[in-house]
């Protein structure tokens, strides 16, 4: 039985990786999103970055960020919402 609160325990921790990455996707992109639709002068400056970021696979996204800052939750967070945002933002474009 242990083992499945250990399992239990890191079901949840996972979990609330996932949800806060995308939380915090969601805080960021939709603000994004509506400043570039208001402002020409924002879309000026975030498709640029868009459009390269478009050539490039979303899971290379993970390797510098597994480089600078490791393995754990932190960085999984960081990662989920980089792969998340980049992710959903390119396939709109």
């Amino acid at each position: 039985m242990p083992y499945q609160q250990e399992q239990d325990v890191e079901i949840l921790q996972q979990n609330s990786i996932l949800v806060i990455g995308i939380v915090i996707c969601v805080v960021i992109g939709i603000p994004i999103g509506i400043a570039m639709s208001r402002s020409e002068r924002v879309r000026n400056i975030i498709l640029p970055i868009l459009d390269t970021m478009q050539v490039i696979p979303a899971f290379c996204y993970l390797i510098p960020g597994i480089i600078l800052f490791g393995l754990g939750a932190i960085p999984a967070i960081i990662s989920i919402r980089a792969v998340v945002l980049f992710s959903s933002s390119l396939k709109n474009f």
